[in-house]
């Protein structure tokens, strides 16, 4: 259960990146005593890149791609 005032952190990772979406991982974490960190919840969403005027699914553009890999979760 997390509530006011508690100090929050978030992580993210990739947990797929394709070439039209890319699908990330979330963990939220509350900062427990002594600066440890307990896990509070997790969760994920895909992000699917669109043209705008189609609304049809695009290639992730080249620089968005590269900047993403670095966050690719390694298992």
């Amino acid at each position: 259960e997390l509530s006011f005032p508690d100090q929050l952190q978030v992580g993210l990772s990739v947990d797929r990146l394709g070439t039209r979406s890319i699908v990330y991982a979330l963990a939220i974490f509350r900062e427990g005593s002594g600066g440890a960190l307990d896990l509070a919840a997790t969760g994920r969403f895909v992000h699917v890149y669109v043209d705008a005027q189609t609304r049809r699914p695009v290639a992730i553009p080249g620089e968005i791609h590269a900047a993403v890999s670095r966050l690719v979760r390694a298992d």
